[in-house]
């Protein structure tokens, strides 16, 4: 299933106000990181959505950072149509209503599974829809 942005928004709102104490943010920080193997067993996070589907224009591998973060920094701006948003797809805890965004980061000799919180207040609307341009990237 195809998030809309409506749904993603949701989701990152219902996930931000989990206070639940839950295994499933044991050790986890803000930004991406490596599925701990707890949450890659299989029992704790089910699928919840694709946050785009395969038919869409080719995915950028562009990564938007206008404030000087980086792909690890734990307050990236989580913008839906640049990388790794684009290929992401969304989890949810079986236990709470956290819910998380994952992706395979595929290198040149192996690949790992990322995750990260979805985190409603990180969520940026893609400046290219107001400017007209592609703007702010890097």
């Amino acid at each position: 299933m195809t998030l809309t942005p409506e749904n993603l928004q949701q989701l990152a709102v219902h996930s931000s106000t989990e206070t639940k104490t839950c295994s499933c943010i044991r050790g986890l920080s803000r930004g991406w990181e490596s599925l701990p193997a707890a949450l890659a067993s299989g029992t704790l996070l089910r699928l919840i959505g694709h946050v785009t589907d395969d038919q869409e224009d080719e995915q950028t591998l562009d990564e938007y950072h206008p404030h000087g973060t980086h792909f690890w920094s734990e307050d990236a701006p989580i913008c839906f149509k640049f990388f790794p948003y684009n290929i992401a797809s969304v989890w949810g805890c079986t236990q709470c209503s956290r819910a998380f965004l994952r992706f395979n980061d595929a290198g040149a000799y192996h690949s790992e599974p990322r995750i990260r919180l979805l985190d409603a207040a990180l969520i940026k609307p893609d400046p290219r829809r107001d400017a007209g341009v592609i703007d702010g990237y890097s």
